[in-house]
């Protein structure tokens, strides 16, 4: 059989079997890497901001099994549920509730908003976990 182009002649030897195997390890590894969160890094913030301003800043799942918090805006108060991990607009003295409307939320970069009466109820990640990942001018 004649054989041509680049593999010509080449043959798998012992020396390639290692170092193919070493590259195809240390790939796992580096990707294991990445993809573990070490502790405390996994826990979620919200964030109750009235006029874009931060009123509260709550870290979930600590030790919180219900609480309500009421936030005054500019047309009333509105009252907050944390439950655990997540969180919800209880009441709202805006006209259509539909922040209300929304339930529960409690996945990193999801919100909660009332318009009408300008607060807004971020998640985000624990301070700790955030970090630049790019800046561009």
């Amino acid at each position: 059989m004649r054989q041509s182009g680049i593999l010509k002649g080449w043959r798998l030897k012992p020396g390639d079997i290692i170092i193919v195997t070493l590259v195809a390890v240390s790939a796992v590894l580096l990707l294991s890497h990445f993809h573990s969160v070490p502790g405390g890094e996994n826990q979620t913030t919200a964030l109750i901001e009235v006029n874009g301003k931060v009123i509260y800043r709550i870290e979930l799942g600590k030790g919180l099994q219900r609480k309500e918090f009421k936030v005054k805006g500019p047309i009333g108060t509105s009252v907050v549920r944390i439950e655990g991990k997540r969180i919800r607009m209880l009441s709202s003295p805006c006209r259509d509730k539909i922040c209300v409307g929304m339930g529960w939320s409690e996945k990193p970069g999801s919100s909660i908003i009332c318009m009408p009466n300008r607060v807004v109820i971020r998640l985000a990640k624990n301070a700790a976990a955030r970090r630049v990942d790019a800046v561009t001018e």
